[in-house]
């Protein structure tokens, strides 16, 4: 009933079995598979889940924990069709009971949708690292990676994302930043795995995490519609996911359909993505090139483009839109046009680094397991790095460095947060639960508190300290340092009850920063996205006021 990785697609499915041919090639979680025997024995008794689990656990002692639950049936990740996103997969498994609810919902779900064979793909999960999806066609590599979200290009909702193209010896990223995700030597690894992959499956479509500067492989399957896009650069754009040119009127309402008609929405869930066939096109607001649905725009052959915020559109006007390039002209309209950002891109290689200086502060290499980045301010500063995490600030690329940043600097700045940061480490040091419940409760108050005064006064200063202890708890009680006491039950509770509940101030607090710093662009005309350091952006903004 439990197997390793085998290519039998009858016996694992095809999700596992076309992981199996990289075994040796490519660097792999640690797997096993519930076989398509487990479901057949579930469907014939719904109680035989209850000595599956108990065998599964005796089989996974050495694995770590979280899990990952995937589904791999007989009819998905086909060369005929990929079924991409329709079955479910469960993240974040830990407990006996957390294997048994992720066992049935993948069961329960499969039973809703098809009548063919199942079998689970249980992996160790990656929870931090640069996650992306690429796709490997006419030599070509096109793919997109995010930061410590395991499913933001999959499901098209990463905040911070970019696009790259691999044309050979050159690789070309898209992004309003002025930094990229991958190194240099990361997107070497990406092109070595390419000419391993594409040896055994091609064209291809490729989920996988870069963790301490390697490829690690999570799923592969052939690829069946490649994305065909250009860069647009005229009215408005957005990226264009599946090919075709078509005239429409804008309809907000998945019930106003017709074939000409565009569909302009958010989001399109899973269990209503029969619904655009009815249209004509499709622009949606959360997705991505690479993302599950753009993947069945491209298989049912309807223009898309995601991307595009629907703020821009109005009901029932006449619009133009172009799933190669990504363009929308507004027929309607006259001298409507969003002009494209564009910015060098400053990118250092970590291997051939000892020092870098960056708005006056030093971010030095220091040498573990490969390489890490490290945010430095005092002997203090530098101590409290290292023993938050193994591998500081790497994993998320150069934006993760704001993580630590915020909370060491503001630690420096800010007696509260420094005090509560060394009650933090301590009472992890110390394994005292009584303390870090204790904790987790004042410090999800003070997140809170300081929102709501940072909302009503629109302080800078606020906001920032808001963000530290979001941070704090998140990053390092809870998911970094933290990680130390995983085997404790007690920690593990605390773990999953905050996987549970909505921090809303971690999804306002983007849009107050955003608010925030537009206002401070106006008045002293300082970009936040030309510093690294809040200090530095702090300061100059002080100078500035101190001269009016």
């Amino acid at each position: 009933m439990i197997t390793s990785l085998i290519e039998d697609p009858n016996l694992i499915g095809n999700k596992a079995a076309n992981l199996s041919k990289f075994r040796g090639l490519l660097n792999i979680p640690k797997s096993l598979v519930i076989t398509t025997e487990a479901f057949r024995e579930y469907i014939k008794d719904k109680s035989f889940l209850d000595k599956l689990v108990e065998y599964l656990d005796d089989s996974l002692s050495d694995f770590k924990r979280p899990l990952i639950f995937r589904s791999s049936s007989t009819v998905e990740d086909t060369p005929e069709k990929s079924y991409a996103g329709v079955f479910k997969s469960v993240l974040n498994v830990y407990t006996k009971e957390d294997m048994k609810e992720a066992i049935k919902e993948i069961y329960e779900d499969f039973l809703r949708k098809s009548r063919e064979d199942i079998a689970i793909l249980v992996q160790e999960q990656f929870t931090k690292g640069k996650f992306g999806v690429m796709f490997g066609f006419d030599d070509k590599i096109v793919l997109e990676v995010t930061l410590n979200d395991p499913t933001g290009i999959t499901s098209g909702r990463a905040k911070i994302k970019d696009l790259y193209i691999i044309d050979g010896e050159n690789a070309y990223v898209y992004n309003n930043k002025n930094w990229k995700i991958l190194f240099d030597l990361e997107i070497e690894k990406i092109k070595e795995a390419d000419g391993k992959i594409k040896n055994v499956i091609y064209p291809y479509d490729v989920e996988f995490v870069v963790y301490k500067g390697d490829f690690y492989l999570l799923q592969v399957r052939p690829l069946h519609k490649k994305p065909e896009f250009r860069i647009g650069t005229s009215n408005l754009y957005g990226v264009g996911v599946s090919s075709g040119k078509v005239m429409g009127r804008v309809s907000f309402s998945e019930d106003n359909k017709g074939v000409d008609k565009i569909l302009v929405i958010d989001e399109v869930p899973f269990d209503e993505i029969e619904k655009v066939k009815e249209f004509g096109g499709i622009i949606i607001e959360i997705g991505s090139l690479l993302s599950h649905i753009a993947i069945h725009m491209r298989e049912y052959g309807i223009p898309a483009i995601v991307g595009v915020p629907i703020k821009y559109f109005r009901e029932g006007e006449l619009i133009e839109m172009d799933g190669s390039t990504g363009e929308i002209k507004f027929l309607d309209r006259r001298g409507f046009e969003i002009s494209r950002i564009e910015r060098e891109i400053e990118i250092y290689d970590p291997k051939m680094l000892r020092l870098l200086i960056v708005d006056k502060y030093a971010f030095v290499l220091y040498p573990k397991d490969g390489y890490s980045i490290l945010f430095y301010r005092d002997s203090r500063g530098l101590d409290y790095v290292l023993r938050i995490s193994e591998d500081p600030l790497v994993d998320g690329g150069v934006d993760s460095w704001h993580t630590y940043v915020t909370i060491l600097e503001l630690s420096l700045l800010d007696s509260e947060v420094r005090g509560d940061f060394e009650r933090v480490i301590k009472a992890i040091e110390e394994a005292n639960m009584e303390k870090i419940e204790k904790l987790y409760g004042e410090l999800k108050n003070k997140i809170s508190r300081y929102y709501r005064e940072a909302e009503m006064k629109e302080d800078l200063y606020l906001v920032e300290k808001t963000y530290a202890y979001i941070r704090l708890v998140r990053n390092v009680l809870l998911f970094e340092y933290g990680q130390k006491l995983m085997n404790n039950p007690k920690f593990m509770e605390l773990v999953k009850k905050d996987e549970g509940e909505r921090l809303p101030e971690l999804y306002k607090i983007y849009e107050l920063f955003d608010k925030l710093y537009d206002r401070i662009e106006k008045e002293h005309g300082l970009k936040k996205m030309d510093y690294t350091s809040y200090l530095a952006f702090q300061i100059d903004i002080l100078k500035k006021e101190s001269k009016v």
